[in-house]
């Protein structure tokens, strides 16, 4: 039975089984604490976030124009879903067409800018905690990803708060990926309402439709450090691009060609991975194909390829739906304010592999997200 190992290495936390191998599981950011500690810190945690709580009138008219009754919540959950459940078969056509059983999706080169809660997103949200707006969701584990976007430094977290991230809402981020992750399931459920309203979008709107990522792939060094090596990186030419794919079947490459013949041109891109490649470079006939009609659905096929491999690592898991649903699916209460976002779960519901991979830590102040988010076990 494997033991965790308290620390980090880099975004990952290593693991050690009986027969003395290293395991990798994907600790995203976390040192790994006890059910027992977890909960006398969020006990503590819950006082002084009620204690943080902090009115503005400014925001009481715009909370009950939006929710002003349950119905009008209904017809927006009913009208959200439909836009995800579209935004998803769209997406969902963006998958790797070279093999089935190989997903390619990865994460953009240079990150550009960071994001701002817009104006929109903060007067939506009222902050007195009587007027918060509150929801039963099904979904609770998808706040999980904030962690993830954390860990991967798509976003600054409350020690970097002037690092340039994506020029996306991490709201949106949340929702893009979590739709990826799940497909279908969950497609009636308020908390993409709630994800619309926190990035100031309208809930018709699909997420992430003004995000257009730059359509080159570089995947940084640090997300590769700590898997597992082995096994050949194989590279192709498919039409007009040059692509190198991971033995796991992520593209950690996927660029323009250029002038240069394309042994030249491989070599100066490999020339960032000596460290992280062991085995052989293959040529393979078949290139991963991408069937998005936008830099955003090649951009979010090629980090959602990365993501399932990490998650499967992290958690243990063999097939990626049973490790993201392992994941996302997690019933919880969400709290939000203009100041807070509070994710309470009950303790019993938390997957023991979701906690040793340190996905459910606090991310605290994010501010791409403008709130201190927490997670309360209960």
């Amino acid at each position: 039975m494997d033991t965790p190992i308290s620390g980090f290495a880099g975004t990952q936390l290593r693991q050690t089984g009986a027969d003395g191998q290293g395991k990798i599981g994907l600790g995203l950011l976390a040192s790994l604490r006890t059910s027992e500690s977890d909960a006398q810190h969020n006990s503590e945690r819950d006082v002084s976030t009620q204690a943080d709580a902090r009115p503005d009138k400014q925001f009481a008219d715009a909370h009950a124009n939006s929710f002003a009754d349950e119905s009008g919540r209904a017809t927006r959950t009913e009208s959200a879903a439909q836009e995800l459940s579209a935004f998803g078969a769209e997406e969902s056509a963006s998958t790797l067409g070279a093999r089935e059983s190989e997903p390619a999706h990865v994460l953009a080169a240079d990150p550009p800018r960071e994001f701002t809660s817009t104006p929109a997103a903060r007067a939506a949200l009222p902050v007195d905690e009587e007027l918060a707006i509150k929801i039963e969701t099904r979904g609770g584990g998808l706040f999980c990803l904030i962690n993830l976007a954390l860990a991967l430094e798509l976003y600054g977290d409350f020690t970097t708060p002037l690092a340039p991230g994506l020029p996306l809402s991490l709201w949106d981020f949340v929702a893009m990926l979590g739709a990826r992750l799940l497909k279908r399931e969950l497609h009636d459920d308020p908390v993409w309402t709630l994800l619309a309203q926190l990035a100031g979008r309208d809930p018709r709107t699909a997420p992430g439709v003004d995000f257009a990522p730059p359509d080159e792939w570089r995947m940084p060094g640090a997300w590769l450090a700590d898997l597992p090596r082995g096994g050949a990186w194989r590279w192709a030419l498919l039409r007009d691009r040059l692509q190198v794919m991971h033995p796991s079947g992520f593209l950690v490459i996927d660029v323009p060609r250029d002038a240069r013949p394309p042994v030249p041109q491989l070599a100066a891109e490999m020339e960032a991975y000596t460290d992280l490649h062991d085995g052989a470079l293959l040529h393979a006939t078949r290139g991963v194909r991408l069937r998005g009609s936008t830099t955003r659905a090649r951009w979010l096929a090629r980090l959602t390829a990365y993501v399932c491999v990490r998650l499967r690592h992290a958690l243990g898991e063999r097939e990626t739906r049973t490790a993201a649903r392992l994941l996302c699916l997690l019933p919880a209460r969400i709290v939000a304010t203009t100041t807070h976002l509070d994710v309470h779960v009950s303790l019993c519901d938390l997957p023991v592999a979701v906690r040793r991979a340190g996905l459910d830590r606090d991310p605290g102040w994010v501010p791409a997200a403008g709130r201190f988010i927490a997670f309360h076990f209960e």
